[in-house]
């Protein structure tokens, strides 16, 4: 099921502000980072300038973040060397 509209709103502000913030302006013409939202899925992503042909961007994704509409929780998996998902666990501290 789709993220509800008002949360898929504040999804995009606050990923376009993290996106924002974490290349510095000086270094946007070679590395940027994306996201990209689809129905309860959200892909963030990397993009650098292809070297055979640097006027075109080649995407790499990091991670996706998964929304479940019946509990109301997220959660984000990390992709492994061979491009797999793996749900991220935080660990406890204490």
């Amino acid at each position: 099921m789709a993220i509800p509209e008002f949360t898929k709103r504040m999804l995009q502000s606050k990923l376009a502000a993290f996106c924002e913030a974490r290349v510095p302006k000086m270094y946007r013409d070679q590395v940027r980072l994306g996201f990209e939202i689809r129905s309860s899925k959200t892909e963030i992503f990397e993009e650098r300038p292809r070297f055979d042909d640097p006027s075109t961007w080649g995407r790499m994704r990091i991670a996706q973040i998964r929304y479940d509409s019946a509990s109301g929780e997220w959660s984000l998996y990390c992709l492994d060397r061979n491009d797999r998902l793996h749900r991220y666990e935080l660990e406890a501290t204490g």
